[in-house]
Order: C-alpha cells, then structure tokens, then sequence
C-alpha cells in the first residue's frame, strides 16, 4: 500500500463476505520486522510472560495496597524463564514501563486522547534489550530493569519444517502439545483444556510442556489402550511429568514389575490409569518399532 510515494502497509488479507474491506500489515510493524532481521535472524516480538488483571475497583485497590495517587495492574501470573520470570511475582502492581505510566485499566497514552493496552510498550522493543519496570510489592514501590525475551507459551506455537519431537515405549507414542497437533482438528472440536493450554497456558518451573499420549501402536503388550489418543499426561511411575525428557526419565524407574501411566484430570475426561508390564515392555520394545517401521525410539532432538 503506497501513499504519496511511500510504504504505509503490506496488504495481506481481504474480508471475502463484505465489500471494500481489506486488513494490511502497518509500515511501523514492517520497519520493526526489517531492524529484527538486521543480523540474519528473525526473534519475533518480545514479551513479558505475564497475565494481568486490571484494577478499577476500590476495594480491590485498597486490598492490594494502592494509595489514590498509584495506577497499574495485577500480576496474576509470571511464566517461568519468561522476561519478568525473577522480578515480577503474582500479586504485584505493574504501576509502569520505561517510566510511562499504567492506568488501572492496562492502557497507556499513544497520541493524543488515544489509549492502547501496556503491550505496546513491550511491543516496539526487539528481543535482547531491556526495559524498566516500576511495580508496587507489600505496600513499597520498586523497580527491576530486565532483559525482554520472546513470547513463549506453554504450548509451541506454528513451526515450519521442522519434525515433531516424539518417544515411543510399548507403543505408546508421546509427543509435546503444539498449534501443529492442534491444528489436525476442526477447532471446534479441540478438547477444551487443550485450547485453554494454547491460548493461556504458560510455563512453570514443573511444567514447561503439556505430553501428551497421541496414540498407541497395537501390541499384546498395550492391550486395552489401543483406543487411547489425545491424553495429557500427569505423571509416569509416580514422577510428574513436565517435559519429553521427563517422560524418558521416568520409564528408567518402573514401580515395581509395572510402568504405571495417570492421564490428567478434565472436565471432560476422567483420568485414566495405564499399566504396563515392565518386563514385557523390555521384550517388545524391538518388535514394535521394526513392525511400524520407526527408525529409533525417539526424534533426533531427544537422542
């Protein structure tokens, strides 16, 4: 899109069921991705790793120990390894960043009698430089300067080219969640607590992936799972699991003569209990993967 000689957007879409409308890319968000790109590398848009909640009502202000003249937001959550992973902690007031003030609403000034939400402060940065945070804790105001990382969630977002991370023991095939797993649904039929993890989710120190139980290459020795898909996994043999070498770790310590697998609880699924004999588990293991024509156990990322 030129105006006057000059780039104001990148058009990329067109709304297909109205007429003269169409969405395009604004030429700051071009300049940004250009000044990215300087050093051969794309870092993407860097973030926080917070949720927040605002703080418009009085008696929310005075629990959280706002006097009249302190505006900002509540820490909610903090994603671990995140930019504010270590400086900010859930119950704080995010009162400012780089010095601009935050109204109790999240908004900040843009031009004049113009507001947009506190992610715009974060936004016009790139990966790898800092920011000032100015925050209330306990009644007293402190500041942190931190270094502003990509966003990262819980759940890998689009990934292009790149082969999924995957383990197989007795033919029970684990995999991290990711948009790419999810994306071979309709979305309307994405179990819930998947969609909450992709659009919500982000990381703590115990669980940094969700695993899930994809699917079960048939076997005398998974007899009774061999429907099993599409479960989360809470723990293998009593250890909780939290990221694919949890999951590799864990089948090293089997409980007893068992290899022992809890599905997490939903609301739509009760959790279930996997046992698996641990001996034959040892003797099928082979078998299996030559059967299905799997050249290892496990992805290249996780040999």
């Amino acid at each position: 899109m030129i105006q006057d000689g000059k780039l104001v957007g990148v058009s990329f879409q067109m709304q297909t069921d109205a007429q003269n409308i169409g969405y395009a890319v604004p030429a700051p968000v071009v300049a940004r991705f250009y000044d990215d790109i300087k050093d051969g590398r794309y870092d993407g848009v860097p973030d926080l790793g917070i949720r927040w909640e605002p703080v418009e009502n009085s008696a929310k202000r005075h629990y959280l120990g706002m006097s009249p003249d302190v505006t900002g937001v509540m820490v909610s959550v903090v994603g671990y390894g995140s930019s504010a992973w270590g400086a900010l902690q859930a119950g704080d007031v995010l009162t400012s960043v780089d010095g601009e003030p935050i109204y109790d609403d999240g908004t900040v000034p843009l031009r004049k009698n113009e507001r947009v939400l506190l992610n715009y402060l974060v936004d016009r940065h790139q990966s790898g430089e800092s920011i000032s945070l100015e925050f209330l804790r306990d009644g007293k105001i402190m500041k942190a300067r931190v270094a502003l990382k990509p966003f990262r969630n819980l759940v890998a977002g689009p990934a292009y080219g790149v082969k999924p991370s995957y383990f197989v023991f007795a033919g029970l095939v684990f995999t991290p969640l990711s948009f790419n797993y999810i994306s071979n649904w309709d979305y309307n039929e994405v179990p819930t607590e998947f969609k909450s993890d992709l659009e919500f989710g982000l990381p703590t120190p115990q669980r940094r992936q969700v695993i899930v139980l994809s699917h079960v290459l048939p076997d005398v020795v998974n007899e009774g799972y061999h429907e099993f898909r599409d479960y989360a996994i809470a723990a293998i043999n009593g250890r909780p699991i939290g990221t694919m070498k949890d999951v590799i770790e864990a089948f090293s310590h089997p409980e007893g003569p068992y290899h022992v697998i809890q599905t997490e609880f939903t609301p739509q699924e009760r959790g279930y209990l996997v046992v698996i004999d641990a001996a034959a588990a040892e003797r099928a293991n082979g078998a299996i993967l030559s059967r299905y024509n799997l050249p290892a156990d496990r992805s290249a990322d996780l040999r």
